[in-house]
């Protein structure tokens, strides 16, 4: 293909993306990456969340426009090098992969069975938790919010960029 060629499905394909599916509808296209988001199994690069609908569940997608689907590969590539670097939160899987701890800064903060929460690759699990927590404070709230009392204000206290 000539460099200055466009594949005009494949940018239809981006441009036009349904942007939301009901969920019994592709329960079977998808898989499970951390609590509330899942991709497609053909794409597992696009995060999807699940959220509730009057009419049942609905995957939605996480992005707002096509246009960050689309990106200059390189400039990507530069920014991921430069968000790893960056990012405090880390996991670790015990050796059976059943159970994740998740640390901020080597302190670990949680644990999280993931038989139970039905996390289907933990190995993307580790990778994507932490990006998913640099870049998302509610999601940090609601985790800190969701351990014990006394262990939360241990970990507020250390760490009060956490609040």
């Amino acid at each position: 293909m000539d460099k200055y060629s466009i594949d005009t499905d494949t940018l239809d394909r981006l441009l036009n993306a349904p942007k939301m599916y009901k969920l019994a509808d592709v329960q079977d296209q998808i898989r499970k990456v951390a609590f509330d988001v899942v991709t497609f199994r053909n794409d597992p690069e696009t995060l999807w969340q699940i959220v509730k609908g009057e009419d049942g569940d609905y995957i939605v997608a996480t992005y707002d426009s096509a246009s960050e689907l689309i990106s200059n590969s390189s400039a990507a590539a530069a920014k991921s090098k430069t968000a790893s670097a960056n990012i405090a939160w880390a996991v670790e899987t015990d050796r059976l992969q059943k159970t994740a701890t998740i640390f901020y800064k080597n302190t670990p903060i949680t644990n999280i069975n993931l038989v139970a929460a039905k996390i289907e690759d933990p190995e993307d699990f580790k990778y994507r938790i932490p990006q998913m927590l640099n870049k998302n404070a509610s999601l940090v709230r609601k985790m800190i919010s969701g351990l014990e009392e006394s262990y939360r204000r241990q970990i507020l206290n250390k760490f009060p960029e956490l609040q």
